[in-house]
């Protein structure tokens, strides 16, 4: 997912949770959200080492085979007037995302 300059750091979002504002699931499909190979070491960096090993079990959970990783839902409130298929597109876009992310976190976490 292409960044915006002004997009928080992934490290602000470590801090969200640090103080209560975010849950840890919440931290941890944000993150996937936005890993990306120049932002993911500095991220675990400043990552406490009980939350480490809170996202290397979480990991755990996708396995080799893709076609069964758990897919991850949000509830959401959509306007009046949005089409089924654009929630659902916009739903698989999220999920896409989250996936990519995995994928990063799982080099990352293979690599120590």
């Amino acid at each position: 997912m292409p960044r915006h300059p002004s997009d928080p750091k992934l490290t602000d979002y470590l801090e969200r949770y640090t103080r209560g504002w975010i849950t840890l699931t919440e931290l941890f499909c944000t993150i996937a959200k936005r890993a990306a190979d120049d932002n993911i070491e500095q991220f675990f960096a400043n990552c406490p080492d009980e939350l480490r090993k809170e996202f290397e079990l979480m990991i755990a959970d996708y396995g080799e085979d893709e076609a069964a990783w758990p897919r991850t839902f949000c509830i959401e409130t959509w306007i009046p007037g949005n089409r089924t298929n654009d929630v659902n597109d916009q739903h698989e876009r999220e999920q896409k995302e989250i996936w990519d992310g995995v994928r990063i976190l799982k080099q990352r976490i293979e690599k120590r």
